[in-house]
């Protein structure tokens, strides 16, 4: 077990952000759609949150949620063709463990109790 916490950290150091265009003007799929690419393998490292930031803040405004709230938001949508998204499909896609989804609970519960997000959700 700590082998594999060493190893996450270890590739949290590691991870390298995909080039999006931080210059072409933003739609809301756009914002979106930069967010998931980034997120992929990302481990939610604070390297994601600042590759992210334009899109993020973007998504906050435009959605009246939080960055951490668009993270979420934006892996939902990627992952919406499943009716039930499950825990297991975001660690794995953004390479976390599921406890690190667990400590954006409060968030989580935010973002599902809002109506429009929630229905585009699917919840």
């Amino acid at each position: 077990m700590r082998k594999r916490i060493e190893d996450l950290k270890e590739e949290k150091r590691e991870w390298k952000p995909r080039r999006i265009n931080n210059k072409m003007e933003l739609t809301i799929i756009d914002a979106i759609e930069q967010v998931t690419l980034l997120a992929e393998d990302s481990s939610f490292c604070p390297a994601f949150f600042r590759a992210a930031k334009r899109p993020l803040e973007y998504l906050a405004e435009r959605l009246s949620l939080s960055k951490e709230q668009a993270t979420l938001f934006s892996l939902f949508v990627n992952f919406s063709n499943d009716s039930r998204i499950r825990l297991y499909t975001i660690t794995e896609f953004v390479g976390c463990t599921q406890i690190e989804i667990l400590r954006r609970s409060a968030d989580l519960e935010e973002l599902l109790g809002k109506g429009p997000q929630r229905k585009a959700i699917g919840f």
